[in-house]
C-alpha cells in the first residue's frame, strides 16, 4: 500500500452472509468492497503555473484542507474519533510498514485489504457515512480483528476515544445507519437528538425573522436553552429571546481552532493573489471566518464572481509556455586535436591561464540573478560529494522516474553552462522542469549539501519568472540584475556615470549599490579600500575597492603560475598588466595588457581575459568576466591570414567615404582557433578585441574565429526554411559561417573611424572639412575625451555594433575576389551557394530569433537577434518580394515557410545591406546617439505580423544547444586534456572539476555582499 488512498483491488471472494435483523430488503452487509476502483486527479495545468500562482494554490490549498476536518463533525458522531485514531497511527507508520505488521501477525492478504479500504473510505467520505446517499459503511473484517489493529499500533494509544467510539463502528440498525433526524430513524450532528422536528422548524422560522443565516451553525438543547453554535475563530454569546419557552442563545466559536488555521493560511495566500478580486475575496473570506457573518461570505463571492478567466494577451497566446530547459536538448563537445602537439612548456602556459579563467568564472553568477551564486554552491557541494551517476541511482530508488532524473540534471547543466539560471543567449530566465517538491527534495536528501541558509535564501527566487524576475533588466523596467542595487533608478544612475566618466573612472568592472544615502560603487579587485569622490544628486559617491577580491586573487596567483612558461616578452608583460590590473583595479592597466596583448601577433596558445563584454548589464556599460585559452588551428588560420592581407583593399568597398575609415589600417592578427577553455556564461563564434576604441582605432586589435564551437546543425534541426533552401543551407553551413564569422570579426568590427577629441582638446578629424554622407552637411558631432560608444549608444549599442559587423559580412562577400580568399578549393557555382548560404545562415538566425522578443515589455533580449531581426527588416523594406513567408502546417500545427529570393541578393538585396551600413557607421563615427537609436529602434518594431509569426516560431522551437568543455588537469607535474561525455552528466562533472577554489568563500560573498541585489 504506497497510500491510504492507493490500495491494490482484489476480487471479493466472500461476502458475509450475515443479514440484518428485521431488515430484509438489505442483504448485504454496508462494505466498501475491495475490487472499488481508485482514480487520481491528474492536473497538467500545474506545470505551467508560474511559482506566485503556485504559492497562491499552496497557501488556500492548505487553508481548505484545515478547515476540512469539520466535515468530520458534520457527519456523525464517531466520525472525528475515527479520524484522530486513523491519522495517528498513519504518522507513526507508513501503510507499508502496518501492512508488513499486520502480516506478520498473521493477518491475511485479504483481510488488510479489507481494513485498508474502509480506511481510505473514512478518509475519502469524512467519516463512515457515503457522501453519496449518506449511509453507513462498516469494516469487512471482524470487530475484534479492528480492534487488535488499533491496540496493536505504534502510533495510537488505546484512550477514551476508542472507547467511546468502538460500539458505534459496526452498528448499522437504526437510529445509526442513515443520516436524518431521530424521529426519522436516523442520527446526525447537526441536531442534539433531544431535539424535536417542531421545535426546530420554529427555531429556523425565528433566526429568520432575526435575519441570522443558519448555513454555518449547528443546534443544540441544553436543559431548556436552545444553543445555535455559530463556526467562527472569535467566541463569545448573545441572547436572542425565546421559542416555545425556551431561551434562545448565538454562542459563536464552533470549529474555532479549525478555523484559526483557516484564517492563517488564507492571510498567507492574500500575498500571492494575483488581483484586486482576488485579495478582496481574501479578506471577506478572513472576516466571515472570523466573526462568523454571513453577508462578510455573501460579499466574498461578489468578490469571487468579478474574478473572471485570466484575459489572454494580446499577440501573445504562446507565451504561457514554461521556460524550461528541453531534456532532448542536444550536448556539443568542443574537440581539440592541436593540444596534441604542444610542447609542455606550452601546456603548462595553458594551463595556469585556464585555471585563472575559470577561477575569475565565478564571478558570472554574480553578475547573473541574485540566486545564481546560491545555485553554484548547492550544487557543487552535492556534485563534489556524489558523482552524477551516483545521484542517479539515489534519487531512481527513492521513486524518481528516468525523465525526472533528466529533468533535474538538464537543469542543473544549463546553471553550470550559464553561469546561473538566466539564459546567455536571451538574458531570460529558465526553471526546473521538475515540480518544486522534487527539486527541494534532491537538495534536502543530498549527502554533500546540509540545508541551510543559502536555500532558505533563494528557494522562493528558483520557479518565479513573474516580473520582475523573468528577464534580466532594469526593476523600473520590469526585471532584476545583479549590477545595480534595486533602490536605484535610471535617471540617478545615468547621473552618476556621467559623474565618472568626468572623474576618468570606467564604469567596466563596477556594480553600484544605494547604501542609505550614499552611493557605492564597488571595484573588482584584489585590494581592499575606499575613495570619496564627491557628491551626484545630494548623494556621496565612494569607490569601495575590494569586490570579488577571493576570486581574483586566485586569479592573480595562476597567472603568477603562467608567467614562468610565457613564450616571449609580449606574453610576460600582458601578464604583469592583467595582474597590475586585478590587484588594483586599475583599467588602464587592462588597457595596457591589450596593448601588448595585440602585439603578440600568431602565438601558438591564445588567451584573454577580464571584464570584456557589456551585453548582459542594462545599461550595456559594465561587463561581464571573461577568460579563454585556446590552441592555433594553423590550417584556417592560414586562411585568415590571406583575409588580413587584403583587408585593406577589401574596405575600399565599403559604403561609406574615405573620411570615415582610420587613417592608417593597422593589420590585425586574425587566427583560426580551437578552445580549450571559454571561462564565462556563454562562447561566441568569434571574437574582435579589444573593445576599447582608442586603442582600436590608434594601435589595432585581434581576431579570433572559435573554430571548434561551431558544429554542424542537423537537417531536422533547420527549420522554416523551404526545401531548396534547406538544403543549400544545409550543405554549405560550415563554410558559409568560416565566411561570414571571418568577415564579421575582421572587418565588420574592424572597419571604420570614430571621430573623437582627445585629453589635451585634438580632435583626431578635420571637422571644417568632413561632411556627413546622410545630410551633406558638415558633421557637428563627436565623441569628447572618455566617452565611449557604449555611453552614447545605450542599450541598443551592443545591438547596433553587431548588426554592422554581421551586415558588413553580408555586403563584403557579394564581391567574389574577398570570397575566394577564404575559399580558394570552391567553384564559382560553390561559392555562390555559400553566400547565400551566409544569407540564410543570418536571416534563418533572425526568424528563429523571434522568440527571444518580449512583446510585453517591447525589448529584444538578445543583441545578436535584435542585430539580425534589423538586417531582415531592411531588407524587406528595401524590397517586399526578396523574402517571402507563407503559412502553412507541420504535424499538425501552424508552421511558416520562408523563400528567399536568391536572385534579388546581389541586386536589392546588397542595396539594403549598403543603405544600413551607411547609416550605422556613420552614426558610430560621429556618435550622433539620439539619431542612431531613432533609426535603428525604428527597423527593431516588431509588428502584428511579426508577432503572429513569433507565436508560431515558438510552437515549432527546438532546444538550444547545451556545450561540454574539456579540462586541463595537472597529473604528476604533466598537463592532461580530460574529456566528459557529451551529456547533462557530463556537463555537470565537468564544471564541478573547472571550479576548485573558494568554493566556501562564494557561500560567504552570496551572504554577506549579494544580498545587496535582493528584490
Amino acid at each position: 500500500m504506497l497510500s491510504i488512498l492507493s490500495f491494490v483491488g482484489k476480487n471479493f471472494n466472500s461476502i458475509i452472509e450475515k443479514k440484518k435483523q428485521n431488515n430484509q430488503n438489505t442483504n448485504l452487509v454496508p462494505v466498501i468492497q475491495v475490487n472499488s476502483p481508485v482514480t487520481s486527479f491528474v492536473s497538467q495545468g500545474f506545470k505551467v503555473l508560474t511559482q506566485n500562482e503556485k504559492q497562491y494554490a499552496y497557501h488556500f490549498a492548505r487553508a481548505a484542507w484545515e478547515g476540512a476536518r469539520i466535515c468530520y463533525f458534520q457527519r456523525s458522531y464517531e466520525s472525528p474519533g475515527l479520524f484522530y485514531i486513523f491519522h495517528k497511527i498513519f504518522s507513526k507508520e507508513k501503510p507499508l510498514v502496518v501492512k508488513q505488521r499486520l502480516l506478520q501477525n498473521g493477518w491475511s492478504e485479504e483481510e488488510v485489504e479489507q481494513l485498508f479500504v474502509y480506511i481510505a473510505a473514512v478518509f475519502q467520505n469524512s467519516g463512515n457515512f457515503k457522501n453519496f446517499g449518506d449511509s453507513k459503511f462498516i469494516p469487512e473484517i471482524s470487530y475484534e480483528k479492528f480492534e487488535q489493529f488499533i491496540t496493536t499500533s505504534q502510533g495510537y494509544q488505546v484512550d477514551q476515544v476508542w472507547q467511546s467510539i468502538s460500539k458505534y463502528i459496526y452498528n448499522y440498525d437504526k437510529p445509526y445507519g442513515l443520516i436524518d433526524l431521530q424521529e426519522k430513524n436516523g442520527s446526525n450532528s447537526y441536531y442534539s437528538n433531544n431535539l424535536k422536528g417542531e421545535l426546530l422548524e420554529a427555531v429556523d422560522k425565528f433566526l429568520i425573522v432575526q435575519g441570522i443565516s443558519e448555513l454555518n451553525t449547528r443546534v443544540v438543547k441544553v436543559e431548556d436553552e436552545i444553543h445555535v453554535l455559530v463556526a467562527s475563530v472569535n467566541k463569545g454569546e448573545k441572547d436572542l429571546g425565546e421559542v416555545h419557552n425556551h431561551k434562545i442563545k448565538l454562542i459563536y466559536g464552533d470549529y474555532s481552532p479549525f478555523l484559526n488555521s483557516v484564517v492563517n493560511h488564507l492571510t498567507d495566500a492574500l500575498q500571492y493573489a494575483a488581483n484586486d478580486n482576488q485579495k478582496n475575496m481574501i479578506q471577506a473570506y478572513i472576516d466571515h471566518f472570523n466573526s462568523g457573518d454571513i453577508e462578510q461570505h455573501k460579499q466574498s463571492q461578489r468578490h469571487w464572481i468579478k474574478d473572471k478567466g485570466p484575459k489572454k494577451k494580446q499577440n501573445n497566446q504562446n507565451t504561457n509556455l514554461v521556460p524550461v530547459i528541453q531534456v532532448n536538448s542536444p550536448v556539443t563537445s568542443f574537440v581539440s586535436q592541436g593540444f596534441k602537439v604542444l610542447t609542455q612548456n606550452e601546456k603548462q602556459y595553458a594551463y595556469h591561464f585556464a585555471r585563472a579563467a575559470w577561477e575569475g568564472a565565478r564571478i558570472c553568477y554574480f553578475q547573473r540573478s541574485y540566486e545564481s551564486p546560491g545555485l553554484f554552491y548547492i550544487f557543487h557541494k552535492i556534485f563534489s560529494k556524489e558523482k552524477p551517476l551516483v545521484v542517479k541511482q539515489r534519487l531512481l530508488q527513492n521513486g524518481w522516474s528516468e525523465e525526472e532524473v533528466e529533468q533535474l540534471f538538464v537543469y542543473i547543466a544549463a546553471v553550470f553552462q550559464n553561469s546561473g539560471n538566466f539564459k546567455n543567449f536571451g538574458d531570460s530566465k529558465f526553471i526546473p522542469e521538475i515540480s518544486y517538491e522534487k527539486f527541494e527534495q534532491f537538495i534536502t536528501t543530498s549527502q554533500g549539501y546540509q540545508v541551510d541558509q543559502v536555500w532558505q535564501s533563494i528557494s522562493k527566487y528558483i520557479y518565479n519568472y513573474d516580473k520582475p524576475y523573468g528577464l534580466i533588466d532594469l526593476q523600473e523596467k520590469n526585471g532584476s540584475n545583479s549590477y545595480y542595487s534595486n533602490n536605484l533608478k535610471g535617471e540617478l544612475l545615468e547621473a552618476v556615470d556621467k559623474f565618472l566618466i568626468v572623474q576618468g573612472i570606467s564604469e567596466l568592472n563596477t556594480r553600484v549599490v544605494k547604501v542609505e544615502d550614499e552611493i557605492h560603487v564597488l571595484v573588482a579587485s584584489v585590494n581592499k579600500g575606499e575613495k570619496d569622490l564627491g557628491e551626484v544628486h545630494n548623494h556621496k559617491i565612494k569607490l569601495i575597492y575590494g569586490d570579488y577580491s577571493p576570486f581574483l586573487n586566485s586569479v592573480v596567483n595562476h597567472l603568477t603560475d603562467a608567467l614562468q612558461y610565457a613564450a616571449n616578452d609580449n606574453q610576460k608583460n600582458m601578464i604583469q598588466a592583467y595582474i597590475d590590473h586585478f590587484n588594483s583595479g586599475d583599467i588602464e592597466q587592462h588597457k595596457q595588457s591589450q596593448r601588448h596583448w595585440i602585439k603578440d601577433k600568431g602565438p601558438v596558445i591564445e588567451t584573454n581575459i577580464g571584464f570584456i563584454e557589456t551585453y548582459l548589464d542594462p545599461l550595456k556599460v559594465r561587463a561581464e568576466w571573461e577568460g579563454f585559452v585556446a590552441v592555433v588551428n594553423k590550417e584556417e588560420s592560414s586562411l585568415l591570414n590571406e583575409l588580413v592581407n587584403k583587408a585593406e583593399d577589401i574596405i575600399k568597398y565599403l559604403p561609406w567615404p574615405k573620411e570615415f575609415e582610420v587613417d592608417i589600417y593597422k593589420r590585425p592578427d586574425f587566427t583560426s582557433l580551437e578552445v580549450l577553455a571559454f571561462a564565462s556564461s556563454g562562447t561566441p563564434l568569434g571574437i574582435n578585441i579589444p573593445n576599447y576604441d582608442d586603442i582600436r582605432q590608434n594601435e589595432g586589435f585581434k581576431n579570433v574565429n572559435l573554430g571548434n564551437t561551431i558544429g554542424k546543425l542537423s537537417k531536422e534541426s533547420i527549420k522554416f526554411l523551404d526545401e531548396i533552401d534547406q538544403e543549400i543551407f544545409y550543405k554549405y553551413q560550415q563554410e558559409a559561417i568560416f565566411l561570414i564569422v571571418a568577415l564579421h570579426e575582421l572587418i565588420g568590427h574592424g572597419a571604420g573611424k570614430v571621430f573623437m577629441k582627445d585629453k589635451d582638446g585634438n580632435l583626431n578629424f578635420n571637422i571644417e572639412k568632413t561632411i556627413n554622407p546622410l545630410t551633406n552637411k558638415k558633421i557637428d558631432s563627436f565623441y569628447n575625451y572618455g566617452e565611449q560608444w557604449h555611453s552614447k549608444f545605450g542599450e541598443f549599442s551592443g545591438a547596433m555594433e553587431e548588426c554592422k559587423a554581421d551586415a558588413t559580412a553580408l555586403y563584403l562577400s557579394t564581391y567574389d575576389d574577398v570570397v575566394k580568399l577564404l575559399l580558394p578549393n570552391q567553384s564559382e557555382e560553390e561559392r555562390r551557394n555559400t553566400v547565400f548560404a551566409g544569407w540564410l545562415f543570418i536571416v534563418h538566425r533572425a526568424v528563429q530569433g523571434l522568440e527571444f522578443y518580449n512583446p510585453e515589455q517591447k525589448k529584444w533580449g538578445q543583441a545578436h537577434v535584435l542585430a539580425r531581426n534589423v538586417i531582415l527588416q531592411s531588407l524587406i523594406k528595401e524590397d517586399s518580394e526578396i523574402i517571402k513567408i507563407k503559412e502553412t502546417k507541420q504535424n499538425g500545427k501552424p508552421y511558416i515557410l520562408f523563400k528567399f529570393d536568391q536572385s534579388k541578393l546581389y541586386t536589392t538585396g546588397k542595396k539594403a545591406i549598403s543603405n544600413l551600413i551607411l547609416h550605422l557607421q556613420v552614426y558610430k563615427s560621429i556618435g550622433a546617439g539620439n539619431e542612431g537609436i531613432q533609426f535603428f529602434s525604428n527597423l527593431a518594431v516588431v509588428n502584428d505580423q511579426f508577432l503572429h509569426y513569433r507565436n508560431i516560431i515558438i510552437q515549432n522551437k527546438i532546444p538550444r544547444r547545451l556545450e561540454i568543455q574539456p579540462n586541463l588537469v595537472l597529473e604528476d607535474g604533466e598537463v592532461k586534456l580530460k574529456e566528459y561525455e557529451s551529456t547533462f552528466a557530463g556537463i555537470i562533472e565537468s564544471q564541478v572539476e573547472h571550479h576548485l577554489e573558494n568554493i566556501e568563500t562564494t557561500k560567504e560573498l552570496f551572504l554577506n555582499i549579494q544580498k545587496l541585489f535582493q528584490n
